[in-house]
């Protein structure tokens, strides 16, 4: 049994209250029978009196001591294993007095009968197989002819034989009907009575007469109860399902019931009418859906009531109006008597509201028909009206279902009626839809039933009924079959997506060894809400599969919606009224605000999107969607084309296979917010802490607070130009994970305008980041719009893998909560050494923000908590089953310029090389190098630590914070057979510290499946070289835009690519900020806003001598430029180059070139594409050249590709002309299409 410590210390306070006593913590306990309960007990306490005035402080808490501590605990389940939270005050009361526990330990005691081991496994069995038993073994889709039909609204239907033949039926006797339509499915689910769920598709009756059949079939709404109503805004039809079969159908039976009792005579009902006209949003977003009628000039709206007995009439009404400037107001006045009925307020909306509204309800007689005047003092809407009165029970006014909710028998005298009618008890999950016995007494026919609680139906059964719609065949499915899927992909039901699916699937089959299925929601309908969209379906679809797991490991993991999705599921707004819903996944959308009788307010802060839904599947959860705690880790691709589809797999699967590993894997940049008094910065903190403890030590956090640089001011506000430059450079040179913590929209980060939607949208990197906002509503993703997350999952030139982001407006100390929970549980592992996915880090991090105290107060653990909805803004927009790609620990420095690394800091000299030599070893206590491992390693050399004080701004205060801001040196070395020898040039200049420098490390295999990083500090550069070595010359620096061959003066297009070949004799210093020079350039002769481009600068393999600059220009205007760079060796020697040009605008290029391997080591190909030529009908030449950086053309192939090709392609052994192995080192290659040149890219050979 687990024990957890608490060590408790009380500080002098002015006032003590049992709140600050409170203790919690919480216990996963693993799977517990129904007879196990739960109880703690404190052990090796530590006891302290309490002074006289800490009891009465605590008395006046209401706080009152027991002999024995008490405690309040809250179970509840995830993924089967029971979770405990405990709260308790560790005072207890003996010989008179008041003492407190401390320095204790805390241990849950499981209590209850005894069971041996086996026995207790068999029990968890028997229950394993009862939750199994829940579902049938096979759909019946599963074999035979299916074809689909829709209705409209609830009622009497029929089909004539004609139309059954028609639908593809020879033999209408042999046609049976199946499926119970289209009302809201239960968010919580029941198992077993009247109101359980019916499984699969359950057969109705057919009432079968000459030439047609009849049936009832039920509608999309459901009418709760006199003042609620529920509708299904999933879909607009309610959807049965034919077939035909040689074996028995359900027969119509005539109900044999009979009664003992003398039954209650029924002559009125309670009836319903419903003004429900869904056309337009406040907000986008939410159940709320309004008439399209303006209320600000008034609007009559008429509701008849048929069959009333002008007794009192039960009206609930919903009227919701913008108050953004002033409160407004709505009046309903009852039409026929001029009389006022509601006069109500509506308060003045805040941020994050859109309008506000009231639900309530008023009683009077309104006679045959309600007749309303509504007006509002601004802009206003009806969402509905909805009346409960009496009927009488009469053929010509009820045309409804109908209870007459009394127990016990009833007599049903149904008015107006003839030889044909007949009254039929509509079925339930344990009955299916019969004929009661009835007579004809004159015009009344009176028919019996036993239980006056069913809902019945009143029919002619000689009438012509309207008929449903014939949807058209359903291919044979069976999701009842499935079992054991780790991973479950749904598509929309149109397919087009279905492919991209399949190979998302594929690859985690093969490389993750998960069990996937990929399926479509239609399919998912069809088993689990009777072929009607319903988003609960999903779910009943995943609780099937977790409830048929006989153990966690067959269980399902994790759920991607494979598709965009909408708040408007119905495609019924404006907006989205040419939208395809086959083409979306449903969008499970809640409020805050869903009470009933009184205000509420729309908007963003109430109305929201959520996946968590999906994932409650353990049994009673789904009414509690706060406080449950999710059993899968679910993910969502937002794509509707294939191309989107395409994007966000080929991303996915290129970070699963590590194809663009690089040195940016082992960099995390934390972005705080400015003002707000620090904030977002402590935010920012917060999460570089957690950080800290959970990630590899080695890992290279960075940070960037624009209260940290120089603000501008503009028109449009306060900027932070060199701030978001800093951004834009740490994107373009990419890191494991971005993560900002402060304000947001869709369109940009900050107030400051820190970063917007285009800079997402232009950056070009090779890297694929985590991008991670603690911030609001980054990707409305039910909204149609682009957006932060969109645009940085779709960058086709530097695209991140994942967002995790909120649809809605969220708050700071709450999203602090939750992206410390991310970053603990994204960089944890479990207990047998595997790591955490990005699914199950937002799992478990959810899971661990419910926790509560017998307050009702969020409970101390180690990330904080959140009962709110908005942890539940929060989704994670990529797959949910990718691993965070990290390295592990595993490079060692053993030793710097041959000596062994001692107890204290080694002293390095400025103005001398310093070589570092050590080893990869996966187990870092090792001296020994792990011989398998070649590949190589990337190292930045730090100047120690700064201690940087912010400016304060809107703040009281000023955040002081340490970064690794001055780089040395980067560059990369080749490992063999686990060992290296990383080798720079410490620059003349470089300021003497005694504190410590830092090496930050990190080792790539040839194959890209082994990563290691490595941090090492046992080192400071305080002493200055005494060697006599002068070099008075600067580097050589060879500039061009674009190719090699570029003429100084020449043209390029309005984003070319400037290039600094660069070599120094002894050493090229790209030392930074205020340590040394930087490399600099400047466009037309703008001296004074130099560009600094260190980042954009890589050596060469193993050298400190000669390097590449490679940096994009972008949006150039068109005319004459002048590009200066400005380069410095370790001996502050200084070139500078400029570069004369003109830009025209030349349009999009048509064709491109790419080489398979980034970073080749035996060989490459080149694929040349030129899809714009296809229709050409000449042949296309075609040649692909490959340069060293310092110009030389060191290989080309040409070819002529016959007309209607739109690729060519060239494999490359990476040898020159005569057959030489090229060096290792940085190339460049391009292709010529024709006369045309593609752009020039760069390869590294290894």
């Amino acid at each position: 049994m687990r024990t957890l410590p608490f060590i408790l210390s009380l500080l002098a306070a002015t006032t003590l209250h049992a709140e600050d006593l409170t203790q919690t913590a919480q216990f996963r306990l693993g799977r517990l029978l129904a007879t196990d309960s739960v109880n703690f007990v404190i052990e090796y306490p530590e006891y302290r009196a309490l002074s006289t005035t800490e009891i009465k402080e605590l008395q006046q808490s209401g706080f009152t001591p027991s002999q024995q501590v008490v405690f309040h605990s809250q179970s509840s389940l995830s993924r089967g294993e029971t979770l405990v939270d405990v709260s308790f005050i560790p005072v207890i009361e003996r010989d008179g007095q008041w003492l407190l526990a401390q320095n204790y330990s805390l241990k849950p005691v499981i209590t209850g009968p005894h069971f041996s081991p086996a026995a207790r496994a068999s029990i968890q069995a028997a229950k394993v197989a009862e939750q199994s038993s829940r579902y049938a073994a096979h759909s019946v889709l599963a074999q035979g002819k299916w074809v689909k039909i829709a209705v409209k609204e609830e009622g009497i239907y029929q089909l004539s034989d004609a139309e059954l033949k028609k639908a593809g039926f020879s033999d209408p006797s042999k046609v049976r009907l199946y499926g119970y339509g289209g009302r809201l499915l239960p968010e919580t689910f029941t198992f077993t009575g009247s109101n359980a769920l019916i499984d699969d598709l359950n057969e109705v009756p057919l009432y079968r007469r000459d030439g047609s059949v009849l049936f009832f079939a039920e509608g999309l709404t459901t009418w709760k109860s006199n003042t609620q109503f529920q509708t299904n805004t999933f879909s607009s039809y309610s959807y049965y399902f034919l077939t035909e079969s040689d074996s028995p159908a359900a027969q119509f039976e005539q109900s044999t019931q009979t009664t003992t009792n003398a039954p209650t005579t029924i002559t009125t009902i309670t009836a319903h009418a419903l003004l429900d006209n869904d056309a337009t949003v406040w907000y986008q977003g939410g159940r709320n859906f309004y008439d399209d009628n303006e209320l600000q000039t008034g609007h009559t709206f008429r509701l008849p009531l048929p069959g009333s007995t002008d007794e009192s009439c039960q009206l609930s009404y919903d009227v919701a109006a913008q108050t953004s400037s002033n409160s407004s107001s709505f009046t309903i006045y009852n039409a026929a008597s001029g009389s006022v009925l509601v006069n109500r307020s509506l308060s003045k909306t805040s941020d994050g509201e859109d309008a506000r509204g009231y639900r309530g309800t008023v009683t009077g007689n309104f006679g045959s028909e309600v007749r309303l005047d509504i007006e509002t003092a601004t802009s206003g809407k009806l969402n509905y009206l909805y009346a409960s009165y009496k009927q009488q029970l009469s053929t010509l006014y009820t045309q409804s279902a109908f209870s007459p909710s009394v127990s016990g028998a009833v007599q049903l005298n149904v008015a107006n009626a003839d030889a044909n009618t007949r009254v039929w008890q509509l079925g339930d999950a344990q009955s299916v839809v019969k004929q009661l016995p009835g007579t004809l007494d004159g015009d009344v026919y009176k028919s019996t039933t036993t239980d006056g609680n069913k809902r019945f139906f009143i029919v002619n059964v000689a009438k012509t009924y309207p008929s449903p719609t014939i949807i058209g065949e359903v291919a044979n499915q069976d999701l009842h079959a499935d079992a054991a899927i780790d991973y479950v992909i749904i598509v929309p039901a149109s397919g087009k997506l279905t492919e991209r699916a399949e190979q998302l699937a594929q690859a985690h089959a093969s490389l993750n060894g998960l069990r996937t299925k990929v399926v479509r929601a239609d399919q998912i309908y069809n088993e689990f809400s009777s072929g009607t969209p319903d988003a609960t379906a999903y779910r009943r679809y995943l609780k099937m599969l977790y409830d048929k797991a006989a153990s966690d490991a067959d269980a399902p993991r994790y759920l991607l919606l494979f598709g965009n999705c909408a708040f408007d599921n119905r495609m019924i707004t404006s907006d989205w009224k040419k939208a395809n819903p086959n083409d979306y996944l449903l969008a499970y959308e809640r409020s805050d605000e869903e009470g009933y009788n009184t205000s509420y307010r729309l908007g963003t802060l109430h109305d929201y999107v959520t996946d968590d839904y999906y994932g409650l599947l353990d049994d009673n959860e789904g009414s509690r969607i706060t406080s449950e705690k999710i059993d899968l880790g679910i993910g969502r691709f937002l794509c509707t084309t294939d191309d989107e589809a395409k994007t966000l797999v080929t991303n996915t699967t290129a970070y699963m296979n590590n194809t663009h590993a690089g040195a940016w894997k082992n960099r995390m940049w934390a972005i705080g917010d400015v003002g707000d008094n620090n904030l977002h910065m402590n935010d920012a903190q917060a999460v570089c802490t957690q950080v800290g403890q959970s990630a590899p030590e080695g890992l290279m956090l960075r940070r960037i607070y624009p209260d940290a640089y120089s603000a501008t001011e503009e028109a449009r506000g306060t900027t932070y130009p060199e701030a978001t430059a800093s951004i834009k450079r740490a994107m373009q040179q990419g890191a494991l994970i971005f993560n900002y913590n402060g304000h947001g929209s869709p369109s940009r980060l900050s107030h400051s305008f820190l970063l917007d939607e285009s800079d997402i949208k232009s950056n070009v990197s090779t890297a694929l980041p985590i991008w991670v906002y603690a911030s609001c509503e980054i990707t409305p993703y039910d909204q149609s719009m682009t957006d932060m997350g969109r645009s940085a999952l779709y960058n086709e030139q530097g695209a991140a893998v994942a967002v995790v982001c909120a649809s809605r407006s969220v708050y700071a100390n709450l999203n602090r909560s939750f992206n410390k929970g991310f970053v603990k549980y994204a960089f944890a592992k479990r207990a047998d050494n595997t790591r955490y996915t990005l699914g199950d880090a937002i799992r478990l991090t959810k899971a661990e923000l419910v926790t509560y105290n017998q307050y009702g107060q969020p409970a101390t653990n180690t990330i904080g908590n959140d009962g709110t909805i908005n942890k539940m803004k929060y989704a994670l927009l990529g797959d949910p089953a990718l691993t965070l790609g990290y390295a592990d620990p595993g490079v060692v420095i053993d030793s710097i310029n041959g000596q062994p690394i001692g107890g204290s800091l080694a002293s390095i000299h400025a103005g001398q090389s310093v070589r570092f030599s050590g080893h990869i070893n996966a187990d870092t206590s090792s001296d020994t190098a792990d011989e398998s491992f070649d590949g190589t390693l990337y190292g930045t050399l730090y100047a120690p630590a700064q201690t940087i004080t912010c400016k304060g701004y809107g703040s009281n205060s000023k955040l002081t914070y340490t970064d690794y801001t001055q780089s040395i040196f980067e560059g990369s070395v080749n490992i063999v057979k686990g060992k290296f020898a990383f080798e720079t040039y410490i620059p003349r200049g470089t300021k003497l510290q005694q504190n410590a420098s830092l090496l930050s490390l990190y080792a790539l295999s040839q194959d890209k499946k082994k990563e290691y990083n490595g941090r090492f500090s046992r080192f400071c550069i305080n002493q200055s070289s005494t060697s006599e070595e002068v070099d008075t010359l600067g580097p050589k620096v060879y500039l061009y835009l674009n190719t090699p061959d570029f003429i100084d003066g020449g043209a390029v297009g309005t984003s070319p690519t400037l290039y600094a070949a660069i070599s120094d004799s002894t050493a090229i210093s790209m030392a930074s900020g205020s340590m040394g020079h930087d490399l600099e350039l400047w466009l037309d002769g703008q001296t004074t806003s130099p560009i600094t481009v260190n980042d954009y600068f890589s050596f060469e393999s193993g050298s400190y001598k000669q390097g590449l600059l490679e940096y994009p220009l972008s949006a150039l205007s068109q005319g004459k430029h002048s590009v200066t760079f400005r380069v410095w060796d370790v001996f502050d020697n200084s070139t500078i180059s400029t570069l004369q040009f003109v830009v025209r605008n030349e349009g999009t290029p048509s064709f491109d070139v790419n080489s398979t391997e980034a970073t080749p080591q035996a060989s490459t190909r080149f694929i040349t594409s030129f899809a714009s030529l296809a229709t050409e009908s000449a042949p296309t030449t075609v040649e692909t050249e490959v340069y060293s950086i310092s110009g030389m053309r060191v290989w080309n192939q040409s070819s002529s590709i016959p007309a209607g090709s739109i690729f060519a392609a060239f494999d490359w052994d990476l040898c020159t002309y005569s057959g030489q192995r090229l060096p290792t080192g940085v190339y460049l290659y391009r292709s010529k299409v024709n006369d045309k040149y593609t752009d020039t890219k760069k390869l590294i050979i290894r």
